[in-house]
């Protein structure tokens, strides 16, 4: 990938951008997961509105990846959420890592997440993997994540409950 990208800390005027690439990236990834009519329905604006509320509220930082002045990627990392990891302050959760689908092949997934890693060593990271999404779960296992045995959640997406896996990296 050229040097013409740039990862950054996202500010709040980020917000329609980080939304435009999770709708695209979702409608892209998820087609053979969630139902046609549900991700036609998603909607920027909604998602914007959202993203406008995280980023003015936080739970740890959220960052962008920036090609020519357009953001084609982002993630954001920080507290787990689960009961069984919240207190052990060696591990941090990845909540998300999404890019443009037209970007696939091109270095910015394997980017986001060695920026997450530079900013998460020496700690260990999480994440949260639906269990039909053969994709995210071959990018996250390329990238030295384990499956943890056992650790297994419902997804609630538009009222369906998808099976989710939970994914451990150590990065000391």
């Amino acid at each position: 990938m050229g040097q013409d990208c740039t990862i950054r800390v996202a500010e709040e005027s980020d917000a329609r951008g980080i939304a435009e690439v999770h709708v695209a990236s979702w409608q892209a990834a998820y087609p053979h997961i969630f139902p046609e009519a549900f991700l036609a329905s998603l909607s920027v604006t909604d998602r914007e509105e959202m993203w406008k509320k995280g980023l003015a509220s936080s739970n740890g930082p959220i960052f962008v990846l920036e090609k020519e002045g357009r953001i084609v990627g982002f993630g954001s990392y920080g507290i787990p959420q689960d009961e069984d990891l919240k207190e052990d302050p060696k591990t941090m959760e990845l909540y998300a890592l999404y890019f443009l689908g037209s970007s696939v092949g091109q270095g910015y997934g394997s980017r986001l997440m060695k920026y997450a890693e530079e900013q998460l060593s020496p700690h260990r990271i999480s994440v949260w993997v639906l269990d039909a999404n053969e994709g995210a779960r071959a990018f996250y296992a390329k990238r030295g994540f384990r499956q943890e045995e056992g650790q297994r959640k419902d997804y609630v997406v538009n009222g369906v409950a998808y099976d989710a896996l939970r994914y451990i990296k150590s990065l000391v």
